[in-house]
């Protein structure tokens, strides 16, 4: 006799798959060149006042650069909360086929959202992730255990997964199947590291995904406190090590604490953040990890450590395949929107990515950068979401609080809109996030849009570069 619920679970996943398909199709393959036509100029634009602003999804267009922008978040959805831009640049914000994305919520875990390439629309996904993975909220509702949550990270191989934390005891890392809200169980760090149970109440922080591997962050009670990092494959191989206590194989011949990871888009190189105390003391800034060396036992080329004037930005840096390119000057006077770019195979060496730097030289001007578009011959441009560390709507130059596109030669600069976040040095949520999809063609970013929302929430919105 056939197995009719398994059947039916299975005509149900094969709908779904459909209609993302459908979606995704109405777009230009994601492996075709995006030609961007927008602005290259390096004019300085006076930022207009933000535009009234209608309920979501609400689309309009930016009043200077003329991009499509659509508002995906108010005050009515999931329950009112602000619903904000991941916070770890790192993260897959978007799934493998540009067709799904989510935010944070304020409350604690994360919304998902659907987007329909044909036309051109956000609706809310109705699966939650958190709970399927074991987070937990009074009665089962918000807010969820927001000591313990991590940003999820989506599959860079399944447009179906995601990759998230959960369990009971909060080091189990999931597997989420977005169709039915299935979870698998990848990894319980617990069974994997025998110690660490005996430490009580710690949780895994930066989980990041790239193409066949996933990294996490654990070992401690709190951001900074962490000091081990879990490697693993998609074959459920694993590396793992220690930064802070002794190990033969001497990933901790530093002795520092964990800031943060990320991963390269290929999955073979790892990033490791350390702490400001740590930096402060002269300790690496960056601990660069290759994995596929570290396969070799005492492997000296297995990590490379960069210091403070190597690896100027802490974590505002992005990762191509086998390349970074981080906020820094290489050559000439420090400006805050510079870019280094570096192999990691030989990660002290690096150049300036503009062939130029605008005039006149700026510090006070940070950005968070994303390539979740990139591809692997580093061709597509990487996107900053440049903010500036004060609220004054006179422009320095060009780029001020731009959501703006690199290209990697430094051959180009587009300008796509103001993303009329303002206050980022009073609230971090308020800086400028952002995230881009695979394919080029759409990314995500948050905004307290000039302080002008409801109760100054930040809201989430999508951006169609084009």
């Amino acid at each position: 006799m056939a197995d009719i619920p398994a059947a039916e679970e299975a005509i149900r996943h094969a709908q779904v798959d459909l209609e993302m398909a459908l979606a995704a199709l109405a777009d230009t393959p994601p492996d075709a060149d995006v030609i961007y036509t927008a602005r290259t100029d390096t004019r300085p634009e006076p930022k207009p006042d933000p535009l009234p602003l209608g309920a979501a999804p609400f689309t309009f267009r930016d009043p200077i650069f003329g991009t499509t922008i659509i508002r995906v978040t108010d005050e009515r959805t999931a329950g009112g909360t602000s619903i904000r831009s991941a916070s770890n640049a790192h993260v897959a914000v978007w799934n493998a086929d540009s067709s799904r994305f989510y935010g944070m919520k304020a409350s604690g875990g994360a919304q998902f959202f659907r987007f329909d390439g044909a036309r051109r629309r956000t609706s809310v996904d109705p699966v939650d992730v958190d709970r399927a993975a074991g987070w937990k909220g009074p009665k089962g509702l918000d807010p969820i255990d927001v000591k313990s949550y991590v940003e999820p990270s989506f599959s860079f191989d399944d447009p179906n997964l995601v990759i998230c934390g959960g369990g009971e005891n909060h080091r189990c890392v999931y597997s989420v199947d977005l169709r039915d809200a299935t979870p698998t169980l990848l990894c319980n760090l617990d069974l994997a590291y025998d110690w660490l149970a005996a430490r009580g109440d710690t949780y895994l922080n930066a989980l990041v995904t790239a193409h066949g591997a996933w990294v996490v962050a654990f070992g401690g009670a709190g951001q900074d406190l962490h000091e081990c990092v879990h490697y693993q494959r998609a074959d459920g191989t694993w590396l793992g090590h220690s930064f802070l206590e002794w190990e033969p194989q001497g990933a901790s011949q530093w002795e520092v604490h964990i800031h943060s990871v990320a991963l390269d888009q290929s999955g073979r190189y790892v990033l490791v953040y350390t702490t400001a105390p740590d930096i402060q003391q002269g300790k690496p800034k960056v601990i660069v990890w290759d994995t596929q060396r570290d396969s070799t036992p005492n492997d000296p080329a297995a990590f490379t450590p960069l210091d403070q004037n190597a690896h100027h930005v802490s974590g505002h840096d992005t990762q191509g395949y086998g390349i970074s390119v981080n906020q820094d000057t290489s050559a000439g006077q420090y400006d805050g929107l510079q870019w280094t770019k570096r192999t990691l195979a030989n990660p002290t060496v690096g150049a300036n990515v503009l062939p130029q730097t605008l005039q006149p030289p700026q510090v006070y001007v940070e950005d968070h950068s994303n390539w979740r578009n990139g591809r692997a011959d580093n061709q597509p441009p990487y996107f900053s979401f440049t903010w500036r560390h004060d609220t004054s709507p006179t422009p320095w130059r060009a780029w001020d609080d731009e959501i703006i596109g690199v290209k990697p030669d430094g051959s180009a600069v587009y300008r796509f809109l103001h993303h009329q976040a303002i206050g980022g040095d009073q609230e971090f949520w308020d800086q400028a996030l952002g995230h881009l999809a695979p394919n080029g063609r759409r990314g995500s970013f948050s905004s307290n849009w000039g302080k002008r929302l409801l109760e100054q929430r930040q809201d989430l919105f999508v951006f169609l570069p084009a």
